[in-house]
């Protein structure tokens, strides 16, 4: 509690406690940000600057566990150099079940093949942007809303008995 007589009532004392609790939620909201944006970067980097291949769906497996399902499909491609190469593609959302056989278009990285993405199955950063822009938004709107509130008890006028 500050000494009001001593006029040190510059600042609510309930304002500085929201800080740290208001930067602790927007932080995690830009470590969702960041790891949403990670995978959807190597992706977009692999479909502008790898090399096309012509893949084969060989397999495709539905894994559950706790109650969602994930779809795996492996793909195989034959790289420039004539290395065949497969790479297993994991969906939870995707609804489309690939038919063995059907053929894709797969990016590589020419020195890792290994490193590779089906086009049209690349990695969305969209709802992680989503739920990191909230958990950056809430943060805010805490501080907002503490600094609202601060400035309403202030011209209150009279003091509470």
């Amino acid at each position: 509690m500050r000494n009001h007589a001593a006029g040190n009532d510059d600042k609510s004392p309930r304002l500085e406690s929201v800080w740290p609790g208001a930067l602790f939620i927007m932080l995690i909201g830009m470590f969702i940000a960041i790891t949403a944006f990670i995978p959807y970067n190597i992706d977009r980097r692999l479909m502008n600057n790898g090399t096309s291949a012509e893949g084969t769906v060989i397999d495709f497996d539905e894994q559950s566990s706790r109650g969602s399902t994930t779809k795996v499909t492996t793909v195989s491609f034959t790289d420039s150099d004539g290395g065949t190469h497969t790479i297993e593609e994991r969906a939870g959302v995707r609804t489309a079940t690939p038919d063995i056989g059907s053929k894709h278009t797969v990016y590589y990285n020419p020195d890792r093949p290994d490193k590779a993405v089906v086009e049209g199955w690349e990695k969305s950063a969209g709802s992680g942007f989503g739920a990191g822009g909230f958990f950056i938004m809430f943060g805010v709107s805490l501080v907002v809303m503490e600094k609202f509130s601060s400035k309403r008890a202030k011209g209150a006028g009279s003091p509470v008995k």
